[in-house]
């Protein structure tokens, strides 16, 4: 029965799940869909830049495990408002642009909210903005207050979003 029905809560709870969907059991699918859980899926660019930087220990990248399970998603009728990718160091050194990066998400998951944010830390991808080329050093396109406009919209179970790796800029 309804919690909000019976008065035992204000409202319905919203969930968030941040996931690089390498693992999606039935269970998880049945769970995601059942409470509307809203999800960002990590995928950070086309198969050889995302197979560089998300690699199982046997060496065996997750990009094509990843759309695959997007696909499962999308079966179930879940479809994920936001997809998260890291540019890195190793982006800028293979010629791709966030903007390149932010085209190909949109077009490979049909998923129009993309976050393209800077890795930054310290790591051997961390971008140091004196090492990069000149067309990728502008700031992240989506502040947090972008992230939060989507977050606050009513949405349905095919709305998904979430504001993982957004910073205060």
């Amino acid at each position: 029965e309804n919690l909000v029905n019976r008065g035992v809560l204000i409202s319905t709870p919203v969930y968030t799940m941040v996931t690089n969907l390498t693992v999606l059991p039935d269970k998880l699918v049945d769970i995601i869909k059942k409470y509307c859980v809203k999800l960002t899926v990590s995928l950070d660019g086309p198969q050889d830049i995302n197979d560089e930087l998300r690699v199982f220990p046997s060496g065996e990248g997750s990009h094509q495990l990843v759309l695959k399970n997007l696909e499962k998603l999308k079966h179930h009728g879940i479809y994920p408002a936001m997809i998260e990718a890291t540019y890195t160091k190793k982006h800028d050194l293979m010629g791709y642009t966030k903007d390149r990066i932010e085209k190909y998400l949109q077009q490979t998951t049909g998923v129009n909210n993309v976050y393209v944010g800077d890795c930054f830390g310290n790591t051997e991808y961390s971008i140091e903005y004196g090492s990069v080329k000149e067309e990728n050093k502008k700031p992240d396109k989506n502040t947090i207050y972008d992230v939060l406009q989507v977050l606050s919209q009513k949405t349905e179970i095919s709305s998904w979003s979430c504001p993982a790796g957004a910073k205060i800029i």
